[in-house]
This record gives C-alpha cells, structure tokens and sequence, in this order.
C-alpha cells in the first residue's frame, strides 16, 4: 500500500542491536511498507567509550567498527529480503550527533529509535540518547517501547492515536501530524487535555472547561471534516499521569505529542517528563518538535489572553 498524505521519504532508525532497537526496526519497516520510504539504519560507535582495558585503544576501535559493519550487514540483508529499500552506516563518534549528522544529511522525514534499550557499544543507552535527540532532532522522532504491542503491526488493525492537547502551538503541531496519519491508516484519534488540581476550582472552572470546550470542538470539527474518527476526554490531575492512565485504558496504539524548545510538551515542562514518558509509555511516542521562532495562532493568543483575564 502506498501513501503519499505523509509524505514521509526517508526514515532514519537507531541500531544498537539490541531488542529495543529489533522493535523499532520492525515498526519503521512498516512505516516504509505504507509510505515507499527509504530506510537508513544507522549504528554509531563512541570512540570515547572505548573500554580503557583494551590493550590497544586503536586496534580495539578498528576491530569494533569492523564486527558493526559485519553485523550491519546481515541486519540489512533480512530487511532488504522482505522488499524495503534504503542502506546502512556506521559511524564513530557521539552518539547523538553521529544520528543527528545523518539526520540532516539525508533529509530524513522521520526518525525512529527503541527506548529502554540495552548497552550500546561503547557503554552509550538509546533509552537516554533517545531522550536527548527528542529535544534536537529536525524531524518527528518515534520512540519504541519494549511494551508495545504488536498487534499494531497487523495491516487489519485499527489504530488508535492519543493527543495530549493544552491548545497550543505545539499540541496544535501534534494534532495535524496525527490527523494525517490518521487519514493515511484510517486510524481514529483520541484527545486528551489535563487540568491541574488547582484550576479545577470555581470561578476558573467553568470559565475554563468554556474555552476548552470551544477549543476541542473546534478540533473534532477539523477532523470530522476529512472523515477522521474522533473524540476528546478532558481529565483532573497530573497531566503526565493522566495520558499514561488513558493510554492504558483504551489500548492507544500512539502517544503524539508536541515538544516546544524549553523542554515543553503541551504546555508542561517535560525536563524529567519526557524520560517519565518513555520510560512508562505502553506505546510507542511520537514527539513533534517545534522550534521557539514559531508563532502562535490567533486564535491561540486570543484563548490565552482570555485564560488570563478569567484568572
């Protein structure tokens, strides 16, 4: 089946040869299946890592690189074998930018790394490099968790998608991403917003439950419009406990979430909630990043300058 509403080329996935990393190969493989898109398996040797044990540091990162590249090899040989197209690397260096660099090189569309993985060579986890490249990468970076569950991958299977929302430009971001791909696996979408504890509390309540309605309604419509299943929920408490609660109870097969540059997703600060996220997610994470420079709608400024007057 092809797709072109995503217009997703070039997919760049994270190997370390690990089951973490298995998973993700396996769910970027089907992104490529959907879409026509390329892969790029990319495995990234950190010179500075290197055992200080080893005898010869030298020898020892030549003889490295060189097993990667042996393995790198038979990884693609099974992939290619089940008919996606695309190549492989392997580079020395951080980590980090090494699949950054190959990022940008190659303009992928979308990035995809296992979570919770295993040591990389060098003593490097992806669980925390996944972390870190959430905040930097150019492009929406999805994340696998070990608890995924496989039945996503079933070409029958409907896919359910929850969109942790405040109604900013991030989660707006987030939104259209999802919308998209839903269109293009006829997948339904599931709205989540969060209200802390303290706004739930009159005058600012109803005002408040108002403008989130009004804005949810607003989304639903956008949805409705393209033929798009959709509901919202709108929930008391911790916002990040709340989306892990939901994703729970309704089998959500992706958590889609706007990060904003701070370390923002949704409006929240996600300094320690991003890790929290991966780490507990019974889903796959897709984080669309948005730069500072983007501006909010109008509508946008219009509801947060109404929030703040109702407050």
């Amino acid at each position: 089946m092809s797709d072109e509403t995503l217009k997703i080329k070039t997919i760049v996935v994270g190997i370390d040869f690990t089951s973490a990393s298995d998973l993700a190969l396996l769910y970027a493989e089907r992104f490529a299946i959907h879409t026509g898109a390329k892969l790029l398996l990319v495995h990234v040797v950190d010179p500075a890592k290197v055992s200080p044990d080893e005898m010869d540091a030298h020898l020892a990162l030549h003889d490295i690189i060189d097993s990667a590249k042996t393995d790198m090899q038979k990884t693609w040989a099974e992939v290619a074998g089940r008919g996606v197209e695309g190549s492989w690397i392997v580079r020395h260096g951080n980590v980090r930018d090494m699949i950054l660099d190959a990022v940008q090189n190659n303009h992928a569309d979308l990035m995809v790394l296992g979570s919770k993985g295993m040591a990389l060579t060098g003593g490097s986890r992806f669980g925390t490099v996944a972390e870190q490249l959430v905040r930097a990468a150019p492009c929406p970076v999805l994340t696998v968790v070990p608890e995924s569950r496989w039945q996503e991958l079933e070409n029958n299977h409907r896919r359910l998608l929850l969109i942790p929302t405040d109604f900013s430009a991030a989660s707006d971001a987030a939104f259209l991403y999802a919308l998209e791909f839903a269109k293009s696996t006829g997948g339904s979408l599931l709205l989540v917003h969060a209200v802390e504890e303290e706004l739930a509390v009159e005058p600012i309540a109803a005002k408040l439950e108002y403008l989130r309605a009004e804005d949810m309604r607003t989304l639903l419509a956008s949805a409705h419009a393209v033929h798009v299943e959709a509901e919202s929920m709108l929930r008391v408490g911790d916002a990040t406990e709340i989306i892990l609660e939901v994703a729970r109870e309704r089998k959500a097969d992706y958590i889609v979430m706007g990060v904003r540059g701070g370390d923002q997703v949704d409006g929240t600060r996600l300094h320690g909630k991003v890790q929290d996220l991966m780490h507990r997610s019974p889903c796959p994470i897709f984080s669309i990043y948005l730069r500072k420079s983007t501006k909010t709608s109008s509508r946008k400024r219009e509801t947060t300058e109404t929030q703040s007057i109702s407050r």
